[in-house]
């Protein structure tokens, strides 16, 4: 049997998009939540087979795990999970609407995806971006951009460092295996030329690990390359 990788709900789930996209990467939904009828009929024959204890009910025939009125939803009742999901209304913020924003009431559930984030506190989550919502929301989007950016450029800077060392390490050991047959030399040549790279791929990992989650990302892979190239 295949072990998931991680555990996820789906919030405004519609028919299925954004489970279907975790699902083929390992996720487990424990949660979702759609008030549309038809919608939750299609989301149902979809994912039944593949995720049957999402569909359980209680004796009064009522679903357990499958929300369909999300202002209900009481976000600790929740099973344990590790991404938050949703794609809430985006009508009253996309530039296809009338752009009313929170005086459209569909435009308030952006709220109850918020409470879920604050209250459960999740590793990970994702929301589907509307074009538009920059515009009715600048505050928010440029503070929560903003830090989401610069986190993401932050990573990927140790990433490239980690990769380029761990190249220029590898082409200074086939140097010293080229040029000093002798162990002793060798040995020598490691210290001064290839050891130096380990500590500085070292920091970086060591950065890394401060800044990603490392049961959704296993860092430890990093640390592998250090030895077996």
């Amino acid at each position: 049997m295949k072990k998931n990788k991680f555990t996820f709900i789906d919030l405004f789930a519609g028919i299925g998009g954004f489970h279907t996209a975790m699902h083929s990467v390992g996720g487990k939904c424990v949660f979702a939540s759609e008030w549309d009828k038809y919608a939750r009929i299609s989301y149902e024959a979809n994912y039944k087979d593949i995720e049957p204890d999402l569909f359980q009910k209680d004796s009064y025939g009522n679903y357990l795990f499958f929300n369909n009125d999300i202002t209900e939803a009481i976000p600790e009742s929740i099973p344990a999970f590790d991404v938050c999901c949703g794609g809430f209304p985006c009508q009253p913020f996309s530039i296809a609407g009338l752009r009313r924003g929170f005086e459209d009431t569909r435009g308030t559930l952006f709220y109850h995806y918020a409470i879920f984030l604050e209250k459960l506190q999740p590793k990970m989550f994702l929301f589907e971006n509307v074009k538009g919502l920059k515009e009715i929301l600048p505050d928010v989007y440029a503070e929560v951009g903003n830090v989401q950016l610069e986190s993401i450029k932050e990573i990927s800077r140790h990433i490239k460092e980690i990769k380029t060392m761990v190249n220029e390490m590898t082409e200074a050991r086939k140097v010293a295996n080229n040029n000093f047959p002798n162990e002793v030399e060798r040995a020598e040549a490691y210290s001064v030329t290839v050891r130096p790279y380990l500590e500085k791929i070292r920091y970086h990992i060591d950065k890394l690990e401060l800044l990603v989650d490392d049961e959704i990302w296993p860092l430890p892979k990093y640390r592998e390359l250090l030895f077996s190239r």
